[in-house]
């Protein structure tokens, strides 16, 4: 994912989703849907600037967080129910891009 990539993901999204990595915080509806794989609700509850980004909020899922947070509804509820997860040997590199780097 490079740069400009990156900073097409929009900023509120990519908080929340440092959030729901971090400390498990439960997103709201839209994010809530990209998360479970949900592509009808996601566009549904989309706003215009998440929908313009929606192609980069995937990409930064699929470069920068575990897998096993995302990708479909059952991996949305196990992670929101596994607070003492074991972050050892996880596919995530456990940064996220800071804001300031991408010119937000």
């Amino acid at each position: 994912m490079n740069e400009y990539e990156l900073m097409m993901v929009p900023h509120g999204a990519l908080a929340s989703l440092k959030l729901w990595v971090e400390e498990r915080c439960e997103p709201g509806d839209f994010l809530s849907a990209v998360l479970k794989n949900d592509l009808k609700e996601a566009v549904g509850r989309a706003d215009p600037y998440n929908m313009a980004g929606l192609k980069y909020i995937v990409m930064f899922l699929y470069n920068h967080c575990p897998g096993r947070c995302w990708g479909s509804a059952a991996n949305f509820e196990n992670w929101t129910g596994n607070a003492n997860w074991d972050w050892e040997g996880l596919e995530w590199n456990g940064r996220f891009p800071s804001p300031k780097k991408q010119g937000i």
